[in-house]
């Protein structure tokens, strides 16, 4: 009964810790990490499964184990959909299938949308040695590998047919393809064919490596409470080869940001040069170049004139931008720095804010209508100056709230509230609310 009873408290922990990670991560006045997300979920599955072994023992019976392992896999899934459809934080619209326009339609095929294979990791492996964000680099890349490693676990153990490699290849590309198509209907993220391949092998990866025998006693054994034998030696081995990847991984995060580091020194260091070789130019802004927030003009129509000089190489500004040919990491900033002279146009709603607090957090009451970009224009021990740029999604009405916090006596500070209006045409109009 001892037994029975202690399983009872442990479930109980563990539906608590999960309506806890429903409320929070579905909350508008919450943004619940990823970090944090990972540590209620394991949670949930440590006491679940501590309560599934004392209450197979109790009963004798292996089915509670079995029923665990079902809820398991449910809450990856649902913590995989979150991220994939449903987190605005991961530029996700909530799964909500938006308003359909020409424009927003456009906009996601010519920035969210790929189907060439290999087209965006052969990018990213190309840009290793750049000042591309080395956390993008391995989001994208070591994230979409292992993203679907849990599958190779669940479902070999939870269906029999699994068990044949053929199958277990074809549900998990069914299931990842679906999951691209979800996103290309409602426009939330991105639909890439590079997202199916490196989830694909990264599945089949794991798949593979959990039939070393070793391996299967051990799964047995800890989620079956099988009697299994276990070699010890193969064990060990299996244990290092896991740590030295693990180890080869964060020493190649380490070297990715001292390659970052480096070409960012670089650029600073470089002697760059801007020159305008117009006479006269026509008294009109000219577009010259456009990144996903501004667009970006010289005051007259010039762009044939103007050149950047590097180390003694000239390359015509508005080329560089789009096509850089050189080994230098060139961007509109460290050219502006040099002097080139530009009008840059925001391409949506933006507003500056500027309050007392070291840290912030940003709430939407309807997170499928827009997607905020943030960025920070100073940051200091007391003040915080945010810039945040409203990308409208789909026709609505919704508000914005900003929390200004102070993290050590964890308190709000401030709070600003914005009424957005988002008509047919996508435009954002807004007002703040006291």
């Amino acid at each position: 009964m001892k037994k029975k009873a202690s399983s009872v408290v442990l479930y109980s922990i563990a539906i608590a810790l999960l309506l806890i990670y429903i409320v929070l991560d579905f909350s508008p006045e919450f943004t619940l990490s990823e970090v944090g997300r990972l540590i209620l979920l394991c949670g949930c599955v440590l006491f679940l499964h501590m309560g599934g072994v004392l209450l197979s023992k109790n009963i004798e019976s292996k089915r509670p184990l079995i029923i665990n392992l079902w809820i398991f896999m449910f809450l990856y899934i649902l913590l995989f959909l979150t991220l994939t459809l449903f987190d605005p934080a991961w530029g996700r619209n909530g799964g909500i299938i938006p308003k359909w326009s020409t424009e927003l339609w456009n906009y996601y095929i010519d920035h969210s949308f790929n189907f060439i294979p290999f087209k965006t990791i052969l990018w990213y492996i190309s840009n290793f040695d750049s000042l591309l964000s080395t956390r993008i680099i391995f989001f994208n890349l070591i994230g979409n590998f292992v993203c679907l490693m849990p599958l190779a676990f669940f479902l070999p153990l939870l269906f029999p047919k699994q068990k044949n490699w053929k199958v277990f290849l074809i549900t998990t590309t069914l299931f990842v393809v679906i999951i691209e198509l979800l996103q290309l209907f409602t426009l939330s993220g991105s639909c890439d064919i590079d997202d199916v391949i490196l989830n694909v092998l990264g599945a089949f990866t794991l798949y593979q490596i959990l039939k070393i025998p070793t391996l299967q006693s051990v799964i047995g054994n800890i989620f079956l409470l099988r009697k299994n034998k276990i070699n010890k030696k193969s064990l060990f081995k299996i244990a290092a080869i896991f740590i030295f990847i693990i180890l080869l991984l964060y020493f190649l995060f380490q070297y990715r940001e001292f390659l970052y580091h480096k070409n960012l020194k670089k650029l600073e260091s470089n002697h760059i040069q801007i020159i305008d070789e117009s006479s006269t130019c026509a008294d009109a802004l000219e577009p010259f170049y456009e990144d996903e927030l501004y667009i970006y003009n010289f005051s007259c129509m010039k762009s044939d004139s103007v050149y950047v000089k590097i180390n003694n190489q000239k390359y015509l500004v508005k080329e560089i931008l789009k096509n850089n040919p050189t080994k230098y990491p060139i961007t509109i900033e460290s050219l502006e720095k040099a002097g080139l002279e530009l009008i840059k146009e925001n391409k949506y709603e933006m507003i500056q804010i500027e309050e007392r607090g070291n840290t912030y957090q940003i709430m939407i009451e309807e997170p499928n209508l827009l997607e905020i970009k943030t960025f920070h224009l100073k940051h200091n021990e007391n003040k915080i100056s945010l810039e945040l740029h409203f990308i409208p999604k789909k026709a609505g009405k919704t508000i914005v709230k900003i929390e200004f916090l102070d993290e050590k006596q964890n308190q709000i500070i401030s709070t600003k509230r914005y009424q957005l209006l988002i008509n047919d045409d996508l435009e954002v109009l807004y007002e703040m609310i006291e």
